[in-house]
């Protein structure tokens, strides 16, 4: 996802045209929350309490680890920040750069 998501928002919906079982959170973030008062939370919802997982983000790289939710076909989902950050440093991730030669460079 990108940004900081100092804003409450929506970013996805989607209707399964079948059962289907959620069984793991995974999100990586363009930019690492550094020294959050309040980490930005993601949710995946149906829109009941049963239905609804949600996940703090407090890395580049967050996972909820095994979980297991069962959504009936035809009901709407989905995937929002329901809590905004607040009071972040952003730090970028750094990439690793490396190069190399190859030739004969004796004459």
């Amino acid at each position: 996802m990108p940004g900081a998501l100092t804003s409450i928002l929506t970013a996805g919906r989607f209707t399964p045209d079948g059962n289907l079982t959620l069984t793991r959170i995974q999100v990586q973030l363009s930019t690492t929350p550094s020294g959050c008062k309040t980490a930005a939370v993601i949710q995946v919802t149906d829109g009941t309490v049963g239905g609804t997982r949600t996940l703090p983000l407090q890395a580049a790289v967050s996972e909820s680890g095994p979980v297991s939710i069962n959504y009936a076909a035809d009901v709407p989902l989905a995937v929002s920040v329901s809590v905004a950050a607040a009071g972040c440093k952003p730090v970028r991730k750094t990439r690793m750069c490396s190069s190399s030669t190859r030739g004969d460079n004796t004459r």
